[in-house]
């Protein structure tokens, strides 16, 4: 047996491989017409130094040869959700196209997204200069057949309609959603205990203006409330940031908004308080 393992381990692997393969005896293999037990010992000692050689192959292959795991497919770390913004009723535009012809709507996004300055409206009128109404916000008279509009909507569902005629006022509305991905709708509702709200305009003296106008915004607000309510707040721009008709807000530190003025742009640098909605005390 010692002489036989010597002899394999003499063998190259293509050589013992090919044996292994052919079917016609060598001169160094086991006689066919051996006994069965004789022809099983061989082909034992044969397997054996072939699992053998297979496992000093593995063993001694260069650690360079080896291959990484292919990572499963849709795991890569640069993939992320889609941050388009989107709304229920359809696709979103960055303005709001409104079409009016006939004594009514003819076409409307289904969609907006809000902008800093507010919500981008584009009217384009082929029957007229229209008032553009919005359900529950108010109107808007048109001069002309078109017009670029930036208006304080708030994020969520709307309704429009195009008004010519005192018959056109009892139309439908037409629906589109405003949406406001970046946050930059801050809600100008007053928390009024009870819902008690009283509004009063305030006079149309110009603000004192040196720097920026929201410094002075800021400072007449705080003059207004400061000693009407007893709980201390502070001033702080609400609606969209940067609208055409800013409002400051008075806020509690639990977050309640008790009062906010509005203002205008008269004269070219020219800031004017317009009104002040405010909780009654």
């Amino acid at each position: 047996m010692r002489d036989e393992l010597k002899a394999l381990d003499d063998l190259e692997m293509g050589d013992l491989w090919q044996r292994a393969r052919s079917r016609t005896p060598g001169p160094d293999d086991p006689d066919p017409r051996r006994p069965w037990k004789s022809r099983t010992v061989a082909y034992v000692l044969s397997a054996a130094a072939l699992a053998l050689i297979a496992m000093i192959v593995a063993t001694l292959r260069p650690l360079g040869d080896e291959r990484p795991t292919p990572a499963p497919v849709g795991t890569s770390p640069t993939q992320s959700p889609s941050a388009t913004p989107s709304a229920e009723t359809g696709p979103v535009t960055k303005t709001l196209v409104l079409e009016c012809g006939s004594g009514r709507v003819t076409n409307v996004s289904p969609g907006v997204e809000a902008s800093a300055d507010g919500v981008h409206v584009q009217v384009i009128s082929t029957g007229g200069w229209p008032e553009v109404t919005f359900k529950g916000w108010g109107s808007v008279i048109i001069d002309g057949t078109r017009a670029t509009l930036a208006l304080d909507l708030p994020p969520g569902r709307h309704g429009v309609r195009c008004v010519f005629d005192k018959s056109d006022r009892t139309g439908d509305y037409h629906p589109f959603e405003v949406v406001d991905p970046a946050g930059l709708w801050v809600d100008p509702t007053l928390d009024c205990p009870g819902q008690s709200m009283e509004v009063e305009y305030v006079n149309n003296e110009a603000l004192p203006v040196d720097g920026d106008p929201s410094d002075e915004m800021t400072a007449f607000t705080e003059k207004e409330f400061a000693d009407r309510f007893p709980e201390a707040g502070t001033v702080t721009p609400v609606g969209y940031p940067q609208a055409e008709r800013p409002y400051f807000g008075y806020v509690t530190p639990s977050g309640s908004v008790l009062g906010i003025v509005g203002f205008h742009e008269g004269l070219p640098g020219d800031w004017l308080p317009e009104f002040y909605r405010a909780c009654k005390v």
